[in-house]
C-alpha cells in the first residue's frame, strides 16, 4: 500500500511515501501457535493461494490495523455478505462448526483458549525518501467473553517475538512498550488513527475507507458509481457539468500553476529541516520558560521550609519561657514561704536573729558587688567584641556561642596567615638567591667591556 508523501526527497517516484516493508502476525485466525510473516520490501505484492488456505485472513489482519473494527465486513474478500466472521472468532481461531450431541445444536470450534491466548498484528512501513519508518501494531486478548485490546504506533522497528513475548500481564507488557523511544500506547481507535494518519500524511479519514472499499474487491458491477460513491464527494452532476464548461479555458492556466507549485516544492525542501530546528528551538525556549515560571514556586516553597523552621525556634523559646516562668513562680512561692518563716522566727528569737540577718545581708551584699563587677567586666569584653549586653540566660548563652565560633574564625586566620608567613618566607629566600646571583651578574659585568652574560663567557 502506497500513501501519498508530504515532500519526496528519493530520487525515485516509484517508492515514495510510506509503504509495507514487513508484515507478521502472530495467533490469527487458523495460523496458530507461531508467528507468521510476509516480507514486501516496499514493494507490490499478489498474494494467492488455493480456496480456503488462508488469503482472506491475512487481508483482514492487514484491514484491522488500518480501518475501525466496527466497519469491516470480516471474510469479506472471499466473498462473505454477512458477519459470519468477528474479531473474537479470529482471536480464539474458530475454523468449523461442531454439533452437540446432548442439545442438538451447532457450535464454533476454536484452536485456542479463549482465557489463556493473546493476538498480535504489527505492519512496519517504510518512507525510503525520508528515510523514515513507521510500526502499526494491535495486542488483543479474551476477557469475560469480551474482546480487549491495545494499539501501538512507533517511529521504531517493533518485533512481536522481541517485544511482545515474555510478560507477567497485560499492565507489565504496556510498561515495557512505553519505555521504548517514539512509541505510543493507544486505548481508542480514533487517537491511534489520527496519530499514525497525521505521521503518514494522511489528511482526510475517507482515505482509508476507500482502501478498505478497494482492497478485497472481487468485482465492480459499475465503475462510475463505485468511484462517485466511494471516491468523490456526493455533487450533482449537472453542476459539475456547468463548472466544467466555466472552468475550461482556465486549465491551461491551472496546470501552468501546478508545475510552478512543483518548481516551489522542489526549491522549499529544506523548509523540514529547518522546521525540525525551529521546533527543536521551540521546545527549548518553553523549558526555559517553565523553569522561569517554576523560581517563584520553588523560593516561595524554600521560605515556607525557613519559617518553618523559624517557627519551631520560636516554639522551643516559648517552652523555655515557660519554664523559667515556672521556675521563677516556684522560687517565689518559696521567698514568700521563707519571708513568712522569717517573720515568725524574728518574733520568736528577737535581735539575735536581726544580727544573723543582718550579717547575711552584708554576705549577700558582698556578693551583690562582686556579680556587679564580673558584670561590668563582662559588659566591657562584650563591647569589645561587639557583642550584645547579656541581659538575661539566653543572650548570654548566645553570646558564648558566637565567641566560640569568633574564637574558631581568629584560630583557622592564625593559621592560614602562619601558613601564608611560611610561604612568603620560602618565597623570600627564593628571591633573595636571586637577588644575589643578579648582584654578582653586575658586578661581572661591571668589571667586563662587553656585555656577555657570566654563564656565556664561562662557555667560551
Amino acid at each position: 500500500m502506497a500513501v501519498e508523501a508530504r515532500f519526496d526527497f528519493a530520487e525515485d517516484n516509484a517508492h515514495t511515501g510510506f509503504r509495507l516493508a514487513h508484515f507478521e502476525w502472530y495467533n490469527w485466525g487458523t495460523y496458530d501457535g507461531d508467528i507468521f510473516s510476509l516480507d514486501l520490501e516496499r514493494e507490490n505484492a499478489l498474494l494467492t493461494g488455493d480456496i480456503g488456505s488462508g488469503k482472506s485472513t491475512v487481508v483482514d489482519a492487514l484491514t484491522t490495523l488500518l480501518v475501525p473494527h466496527n466497519r469491516i465486513v470480516y471474510n469479506k474478500a472471499a466473498g462473505a455478505e454477512s458477519r459470519e466472521r468477528s474479531l473474537y472468532s479470529y482471536i480464539v481461531g474458530e475454523y468449523k462448526s461442531v454439533r452437540d450431541e446432548t442439545f442438538g445444536s451447532a457450535r464454533a470450534a476454536a484452536l485456542r483458549n479463549p482465557d489463556s491466548t493473546f493476538t498480535v498484528l504489527l505492519a512496519r512501513f517504510e518512507n525510503e525518501g525520508y528515510d523514515e519508518q513507521l510500526t502499526l501494531a494491535q495486542f488483543f486478548w479474551i476477557a469475560k467473553a469480551t474482546v480487549q485490546k491495545f494499539y501501538i504506533v512507533s517511529q521504531g522497528s517493533l518485533e512481536i517475538r522481541r517485544d511482545f513475548f515474555d510478560f507477567s500481564d497485560i499492565r507489565d507488557l504496556k510498561r515495557r512498550l512505553k519505555k521504548l523511544p517514539h512509541t505510543e500506547l493507544f486505548d481508542a481507535f480514533r487517537e491511534y488513527s489520527a496519530h499514525f494518519r497525521r505521521i503518514m500524511g494522511i489528511r482526510n479519514e475517507q482515505a482509508l475507507h476507500l482502501f478498505y472499499q478497494t482492497v478485497s474487491l472481487k468485482a465492480i458491477g459499475n465503475l462510475t458509481e463505485f468511484i462517485r460513491n466511494h471516491m468523490l464527494e456526493p455533487s450533482s452532476i449537472d453542476d459539475k457539468v456547468d463548472e466544467v464548461c466555466r472552468n475550461f479555458a482556465e486549465l491551461t492556466r491551472a496546470h501552468n500553476l501546478i508545475l510552478e507549485a512543483q518548481r516551489q516544492i522542489e526549491m522549499l525542501t529544506p523548509i523540514e529541516k529547518e522546521s525540525r530546528r525551529y521546533e527543536a528551538m521551540e521546545e527549548q525556549r518553553a523549558h526555559y520558560r517553565a523553569m522561569r515560571e517554576a523560581i517563584d514556586p520553588f523560593f516561595a516553597k524554600r521560605r515556607i521550609g525557613l519559617i518553618d523552621e523559624k517557627l519551631a525556634a520560636l516554639e522551643i523559646e516559648v517552652q523555655k519561657k515557660r519554664s523559667k516562668k515556672e521556675r521563677l513562680g516556684e522560687e517565689l512561692e518559696r521567698s514568700e514561704k521563707t519571708m513568712l518563716d522569717l517573720k515568725l522566727e524574728l518574733q520568736k528569737n528577737g535581735a539575735d536573729r536581726l544580727e544573723q540577718l543582718q550579717r547575711e545581708i552584708e554576705r549577700e551584699e558582698k556578693e551583690m558587688a562582686q556579680r556587679q563587677s564580673a558584670k561590668r567586666r563582662y559588659d566591657t569584653l562584650c563591647e569589645a567584641l561587639e557583642l550584645d549586653k547579656a541581659s538575661n540566660e539566653h543572650r548570654f548563652l548566645k553570646n558564648r556561642e558566637a565567641a566560640q565560633k569568633r574564637f574558631e574564625q581568629i584560630e583557622s586566620e592564625a593559621v592560614k596567615l602562619q601558613n601564608e608567613k611560611v610561604n612568603n618566607g620560602v618565597i623570600l629566600v627564593r628571591y633573595k638567591e636571586q637577588g644575589e646571583k643578579l648582584e654578582g651578574e653586575i658586578a661581572y659585568l661591571e668589571a667586563r667591556r662587553s656585555n656577555i652574560p657570566t654563564k656565556t663567557a664561562r662557555l667560551r
